[in-house]
């Protein structure tokens, strides 16, 4: 059992289960998500703190929604310096907001949370993530016919950068129609219904799935010869195919993370020391 002021890390395979005391570290971050089933950013992280020489940790917190609340206005009592936020809560986030940046204003999500004098101040790194991980996969979207799978958090800063891009055409497709049709009217694209999707998908250059559904297996047969398939997911079997590009959400996880931890620290992490924690496999 803990005692007040005692945080758990996450245990890693083989290594005994610890806690960071309060005021122990200097830097006190952390991810909130529900399910937390499976999360790299804790090694991400901390092997950034080590590398860098910084007293800090990072820990997952799988927080019920029904407990968001109560856990956001207590980690302003405990000394975080910041947060990231992952799914379901982008957009959720935004209502325990003090403030927030004008990136975050325009795509209504946040993914990271600095703790300054006890008020929250939101930022979204998704958007650089995407928009590197874009250029390391030598992924173009420039006069592209692009789709977007999902209307979410991570989708509304993928939207950001495809329209900032200057697509040939862009469409969106999410389970809830209705969800999609303000995204799709503030980056001027076209929304379709998911009953279309083996219809049209094989009409687009580009097929980006930012939901949390698997749709490799349903789609990747009917993907036109030298397109690409880019899945935000890095733990999805995204197997290789002859004729169709597949990249991940490693990269993309990986640059979004440095940016999110130099808004914490005021540095920049090596990111080939967070590359190699987790052993990224990146599929070409």
């Amino acid at each position: 059992m803990l005692r007040r002021g005692e945080v758990t890390r996450e245990k890693r395979p083989g290594e005994n289960s610890k806690v960071y005391k309060r005021g122990a570290a200097m830097f006190v971050t952390g991810v909130i998500g529900y399910p937390l089933k499976t999360t790299y950013s804790p090694l991400l992280h901390n092997s950034a703190f080590k590398s860098l020489g910084l007293k800090g940790c990072y820990f997952p917190l799988c927080v019920p929604e029904r407990d968001l609340g109560m856990i956001i206005r207590n980690i302003k009592r405990l000394n975080f310096t910041g947060l990231n936020i992952t799914n379901p809560y982008k957009t959720k986030i935004l209502r325990y907001l003090d403030r927030f940046s004008p990136v975050v204003e325009e795509i209504g999500a946040a993914n990271t949370v600095l703790i300054k004098k006890q008020k929250l101040l939101g930022e979204n790194t998704d958007i650089y993530g995407f928009d590197r991980s874009l250029e390391e996969h030598n992924i173009e979207l420039k006069n592209k016919k692009v789709l977007l799978l999902g209307a979410g958090g991570v989708a509304r800063a993928i939207a950001y950068v495809i329209h900032q891009k200057g697509p040939e055409c862009f469409f969106i497709i999410n389970r809830t129609r209705a969800n999609a049709l303000p995204l799709a009217k503030k980056y001027n694209a076209n929304v379709m219904d998911m009953s279309d999707l083996l219809d049209v998908v094989k009409e687009f250059d580009i097929v980006i799935n930012a939901t949390s559904i698997d749709f490799y297996n349903k789609i990747i047969l009917h993907l036109k010869n030298n397109s690409v398939y880019y899945d935000t997911n890095y733990c999805f079997n995204l197997r290789k195919n002859g004729n169709v590009r597949v990249v991940n959400g490693m990269t993309m996880l990986i640059i979004q993370a440095a940016y999110s931890f130099s808004i914490w620290t005021k540095k920049m992490p090596p990111v080939t020391i967070m590359k190699r924690a987790i052993k990224e496999v990146k599929i070409d």
